[in-house]
């Protein structure tokens, strides 16, 4: 089922499942979804769930998702290497655990490397309507920057197109990376470096986890990792 990115359908889907009497349910849940209380029938009915990708903390619940930190320490290093110490870092909802994880490493990277930004520089995105709003401020917080890092596909995108809209040339003007599976950075020009997280890998995994609670049932959870790999194509240059 597809939730198109909304609570109130996640919700309605999860009852749903419960009136098909499934086996098992991979959830990989909305932005709005902040608990996981719409869940607890399923549990209470014994109907293993494993969470994938945008996960919230738990102790109820497998999940597979990427090392969201390490993911963003992974950016940081590689635009370090490269010169860059003047960063702008655009982030998700901060109410969700995939966007502080990956803006806490991308903090305590530029911390360890005694990279200190301005107030601002580091911006959560909460409405995407907000987006240039917040991708200007951060900016103007850091008018110097030579590079943008970016958590998100989606956030790639609109970073893309807001850069090409204030007329800077990538990477001439600005470098730009993102955390990417691998698809959208192909579709822009020049073709973006990432931070390649396998969506096909975590489906698997999880899928592997879910068929094996349904075969044997336990109450063990499972929080596994995907790894990350930097993928350097032509969005940042050398300073």
């Amino acid at each position: 089922f597809q939730s198109d990115d909304s609570l109130v359908q996640e919700r309605s889907l999860a009852r749903l499942c419960m009136n098909l009497s499934i086996d098992g349910v991979l959830l990989s849940r909305s932005s709005e979804t902040t608990d996981l209380a719409h869940l607890e029938a399923l549990r209470a009915a014994d109907i293993p769930t494993v969470l994938l990708d945008k996960i919230i903390e738990t102790d109820q619940y497998s999940s597979v998702a990427i090392d969201d930190a390490r993911a963003s320490r992974q950016a940081v290093e590689y635009l370090v290497g490269q010169g860059h110490t003047r960063i702008v870092g655009v982030f998700g909802d901060g109410r969700q655990r995939i966007s502080e994880e990956r803006k806490q490493g991308f903090l305590n990277a530029l911390k360890e490397h005694r990279i200190a930004l301005p107030a601002g520089a580091v911006t959560n995105v909460e409405y995407l309507p907000t987006f240039d709003e917040k991708l200007d401020a951060a900016l103007d917080a850091e008018p110097d920057a030579t590079a943008v890092f970016v958590m998100s596909d989606e956030l790639l995108v609109r970073t893309y197109h807001a850069v090409m809209r204030k007329g800077l040339r990538i990477p001439n003007d600005l470098s730009v990376i993102a955390i990417s599976d691998g698809y959208a950075p192909y579709f822009l020009y020049p073709n973006i470096t990432h931070i390649r997280h396998s969506g096909t890998e975590a489906g698997e995994k999880a899928a592997h986890i879910l068929i094996g609670m349904m075969t044997h049932p336990s109450d063990s959870v499972i929080d596994v990792r995907i790894k990350t790999e930097l993928v350097e194509l032509g969005s940042v240059r050398a300073v």
